[in-house]
């Protein structure tokens, strides 16, 4: 979890004090920089060719004895023009910019037209 959103989540919290914020929603897929709890983007953000930041599907279900989880899913499915090295995803509130909440790495995944991502 990155800066920004434990600051966004706890704003959230209290909204009744700071107004209304935006759930987070939004995967997004790219090319990872070192991953730190102040880096709130990455080198190379995918924004094309099926790659695009897109709302996830939310799933709610009960976990543990009635504690509470939430799990955010999303299938990229890459076009014809869409040929890129993935090597991470975050978790944003809104279709452009920022707030991060969150942010995954992992070995570089490369995709070709037609192939699928899913991000869980």
């Amino acid at each position: 979890m990155v800066n920004a959103g434990k600051a966004q989540t706890a704003y959230m919290m209290r909204q009744h004090e700071h107004g209304h914020y935006l759930p987070f929603t939004y995967i997004a897929i790219g090319r990872h920089t070192a991953a730190t709890a102040t880096a709130p983007t990455w080198a190379t953000e995918i924004t094309s060719a099926g790659g695009a930041r897109a709302s996830g599907h939310r799933v709610h279900a009960d976990h543990l004895g009635g504690l509470r989880h939430a799990q955010l899913t999303k299938t990229f499915t890459f076009t014809t023009s869409g040929t890129f090295a993935v090597s991470e995803f975050g978790v944003f509130n809104s279709s452009t910019g920022a707030p991060m909440l969150c942010r995954q790495t992992f070995a570089t995944i490369n995709v070709i037209p037609n192939d699928t991502l899913a991000v869980t």
